[in-house]
């Protein structure tokens, strides 16, 4: 549940400043394909109203693609638009050894992962491709 809050966000802050408590903002970049599912659990923390440690807490979340947010911690390949999140939800743990690869990218990314979720990844190749595989002895393999 500690993920799933830090993972939300407050789509409004007009409420933290009725509640007169000073606001704490936690940026989030979430891969697109999950950012729906995230923002679902905002709405529902924000209806709460939490006030960790006195403050009124604001996460905003940006659906930004993985590949864009390991480029720009990384500080590698094309950075179109620099991300510096406080949270990251990649579509895939991959993303983060990616992140991780350059001095830069393995100072600002932790190497403790916490899985949201985990979903089943499935190779395929055409049948005429993996007879060959067979006939040559070679075993695919990452």
């Amino acid at each position: 549940m500690g993920i799933a809050a830090v993972a939300s966000a407050c789509t409004s802050a007009s409420h933290h400043a009725a509640a007169g408590c000073p606001p704490l903002v936690l940026n989030v970049a979430v891969a697109p394909s999950i950012a729906p599912a995230v923002q679902s659990i905002a709405v529902t923390y924000d209806a709460a109203r939490p006030k960790p440690g006195g403050h009124c807490l604001r996460v905003d979340v940006r659906s930004v693609k993985p590949a864009e947010v390991a480029n720009s911690l990384s500080r590698q390949g094309v950075i179109t638009t620099p991300v510096s999140p406080d949270a990251w939800i990649p579509d895939s743990s991959l993303w983060i050894d990616q992140a991780r690869s350059t001095p830069a990218g393995a100072a600002r990314v932790s190497a403790t992962r916490q899985s949201l979720a985990m979903s089943p990844v499935v190779l395929a190749l055409p049948r005429t491709v993996a007879a060959k595989l067979a006939k040559s002895g070679m075993k695919p393999s990452w």
